[in-house]
């Protein structure tokens, strides 16, 4: 490779480095769903003996012998992969079972290798079983050729669903979660059942994945969770091997005494640490982001959680809580799914399909059936063949051991006279003589019938593929009987979406008095009925505007020149004292200082009115300001002051103006403008020089309910029901029909 350009040569090393991360490390085997330091592990664990009905070892041994002979890595990645293998909110179904300290679901890490013990479960050892032998599965040399390794594991279960895999390599990451192998064990009976009745060739993909998706409901993650995935998004998942998924934490709200409540988070999303998010919770808590909570405490007894979260309030919604925490805090994780494997030998990585994984692993059951019925078959055939040398030596006993007594070559000429070969000549001379009795003829006889009837069974398997894939669903339920578990993980195909609350919505909701003087100084009383006289303000200071509303309202201040300020009337504060400065919490020039306070609600209209006849209706969340300086809200016209703001509703029609000169004006709603901001239309035309103000802008009024308005001769009642005002005076007596005005500069005089 030296003649090639310096640029080609470093390709070259790299392509060849990246295929050996690939197919050697990171990414797992689609046959037994392993990667490579976990099936040395594995099986340096088989080598020691360390089955689930022996003693625990060292793992500091195991970790030895696995670097030692088939895995040349640091010993701590070894260990750390060893680790995982054994703790059950890792791995969906631990291979290794662990003595000592092995971490836990708070982070915590595994004590040092010298410490802990380990030795193969009970799934872990199935995955060896007795098929791990020459003939039935392939074999490798180590990397110092030294001994041998297999390249893959019999796997009676399909391990790659599993206990799914993570691996990055170089250019390709593989994210396989984990499944229920009760779920797949028996979707993969219900396939190798229709596999025997019609052939495996006349069953269509979209027929496979059918029975796959009828049985395989989705990922079942060992800590459990709410898995949030439609069945369309679900089957693309499957059908393209890509995509991502919505995890949850389960939690309850469990009832107190007194009408209190807690919420109680009983599983965490799969991979999250449980310390390191509490104390992200905590300092949220601490930091008022999450408001609505008062404390965050775990009550979590080794593996079963409980974290409690105590609300703020008992008038708070558990569900909006929960919403905003999965939206803020790790209690939701999204799922990414990228299901790489090696094929072809694995020596290609490819991304799978549900189809293709499964058909995967079942291809290569039928391959290590077959290959073990080979092997057996060749087995008892060098059995039999042994038998029938005994059984010839036995039926010519006295011949036999004439022979062998005076012959100086045995061998050959037993070969010679009963037409032996050299494995039967051999048998028959390592006969014992207290092995010639006639019991042992007749168990001779028995052994052969059996083998006879055996090698019959294993040709008929060999030579019939549905009686293999019947074989193979037989032992498939047994596995599932075996390892079969229920399923921890909950599917829903639609959840409310997180989403963080409104600040208004993370408080409780109180009656509030806020006032504001003339100094600009603000603060809140709790409370509606409050005397003006009674409110302590500074000395030489002014009550400027009291106005009476709930904490969860927004309070907008105005001021003298329009320009809106606003904040969560909760925000304001409280005492006994005289308040703090308006300027506080906002920036304004002298002139600008807040004067006129109001409450609304953000998904409300409001009408807006000046002294000098202009009106135009805001949606309440146009009002409100992100900014110390606030927005630019009501625009004057020749020195004219707020008149009101006042709320609005939808069955409201028509408005009702009076000026200072006993003119009046009846407004229809459908003639006054909705704006963000401005000055708005003027629907009364002031007196000469400007002089004249309107004195009452009443509510709006209902076409149906009618309005009344007082004054010191007489009462006034408009009907709307034909679009017309009446007039009465106070002995109800009809006095004159007024028509509603057809210009909305004219007034229609009534003093």
């Amino acid at each position: 490779m030296s003649h090639l350009p310096i640029e080609d040569v470093f390709k070259q090393y790299f392509r060849d480095y990246g295929l050996e991360v690939i197919t050697n490390r990171a990414v797992p085997d689609a046959r037994d769903g392993l990667q490579p330091v976990h099936r040395r592990i594995l099986y340096a664990m088989d080598k020691l003996r360390l089955h689930p009905q022996g003693a625990h070892k060292k793992s500091a041994r195991v970790v030895g012998d696995v670097i030692g002979q088939y895995h040349p890595h640091g010993d701590m990645s070894v260990y750390e992969a060893m680790v995982r293998m054994a703790q059950p909110w890792n791995l969906r179904y631990p291979l290794a079972d662990g003595q000592g300290n092995w971490g836990s679901v708070d982070g915590d890490s595994a004590a040092a290798m010298r410490y802990t013990e380990v030795r193969l479960t009970a799934l872990g050892k199935a995955l060896l079983s007795e098929e791990l032998k020459e003939g039935v599965v392939n074999w490798q040399e180590n990397y110092d050729a030294s001994t041998s390794e297999p390249v893959t594991l019999p796997a009676p279960v399909p391990m790659l669903l599993a206990n799914g895999a993570m691996g990055i390599a170089v250019g390709i990451a593989t994210d396989i979660p984990p499944h229920n192998l009760d779920e797949l064990l028996e979707a993969c009976i219900k396939l190798t059942q229709s596999y025997a009745r019609n052939g495996r060739e006349t069953v269509s993909e979209e027929r496979r994945f059918e029975l796959l998706r009828k049985h395989i409901m989705g990922p079942d993650f060992p800590t459990g969770g709410i898995l949030i995935c439609s069945v369309a998004d679900m089957d693309h998942l499957y059908q393209t091997g890509k995509g991502h998924l919505l995890l949850r934490a389960d939690w309850e709200c469990e009832s107190l005494s007194r009408g209190l409540w807690q919420i109680v988070v009983t599983s965490l999303p799969y991979g999250i640490k449980k310390d390191a998010l509490l104390q992200k919770i905590g300092e949220k808590i601490s930091n008022k982001e999450l408001s609505m909570l008062d404390d965050v405490m775990d009550d979590s007894d080794g593996d079963d959680i409980r974290v409690i979260l105590q609300p703020h309030s008992k008038n708070l919604n558990a569900q909006e809580i929960m919403l905003h925490l999965f939206a803020s805090t790790d209690l939701q994780i999204s799922v990414r799914v990228n299901m790489h494997a090696l094929i072809n030998e694995g020596q290609q990585p490819q991304r799978m399909s549900l189809v293709q994984s499964i058909d995967s692993f079942l291809t290569y059951r039928d391959e290590t059936v077959s290959r073990r019925s080979q092997v057996r078959l060749d087995e008892v055939n060098h059995r039999l063949h042994l038998l029938m040398g005994l059984m010839i030596a036995h039926l010519n006993i006295d011949t036999v051991i004439s022979i062998i007594r005076n012959e100086d070559e045995p061998e050959a000429v037993l070969k010679i006279r009963f037409d032996l070969s050299d494995l039967q000549v051999k048998a028959i001379l390592n006969l014992r003589l207290r092995q010639l009795h006639k019991l042992e003829e007749m168990e001779i006889r028995t052994e052969q019938k059996h083998l006879e009837q055996e090698k019959k069974t294993l040709e008929s398997l060999l030579d019939s593929s549905a009686g293999r894939w019947r074989l193979i669903g037989r032992e498939l339920k047994k596995a599932k009987d075996l390892f079969g578990d229920p399923r921890r993980t909950t599917l829903v195909t639609e959840a409310c979406k997180a989403r963080l609350m409104r600040r208004e919505a993370m408080i409780d909701k109180e009656l509030l008095s806020i006032v504001i003087s003339e100094a600009g100084w603000l603060k809140a009383l709790r409370g509606g009925n409050i005397n003006p006289e009674g409110v302590r303000l500074k000395e030489g200071d002014k009550l400027q505007s009291l106005v009476c509303g709930y904490s969860t309202q927004y309070l907008i201040l105005i001021g003298a020149e329009g320009r809106a300020f606003s904040m969560l009337a909760a925000d304001a504060p409280r005492g006994r004292g005289v308040g703090e400065p308006v300027s506080k919490w906002f920036d304004f020039s002298a002139n600008n200082m807040p004067k006129h306070l109001v409450f609304v609600q953000p998904c409300e209209n409001y009408l807006i009115t000046t002294r000098k006849g202009f009106m135009f209706i805001c949606r309440g969340e146009d009002m409100l300001s992100r900014t110390r300086k606030g927005k630019n809200l009501i625009k004057f016209s020749d020195k004219a002051t707020l008149l009101s703001i006042e709320m609005i509703e939808e069955q409201q029609d028509a408005v009702v103006i009076i000026r200072a000169d006993s003119q009046m004006m009846v407004v229809p709603r459908a003639l006054i403008p909705t704006m963000a901001r401005g000055r708005g239309l003027a629907f009364l035309k002031m007196g000469e020089k400007g002089k004249s103000q309107v004195l009452r802008n009443s509510q709006a009024v209902s076409l149906k309910k009618g309005f009344k308005v007082g004054n010191e001769n007489r009462k006034t009642m408009f009907k709307f029901a034909d679009i017309e005002a009446y007039m009465y005076d106070k002995e109800d007596k009809k006095k004159e029909g007024i028509p509603l005005p057809r210009s909305c500069s004219q007034g229609v005089v009534y003093g």
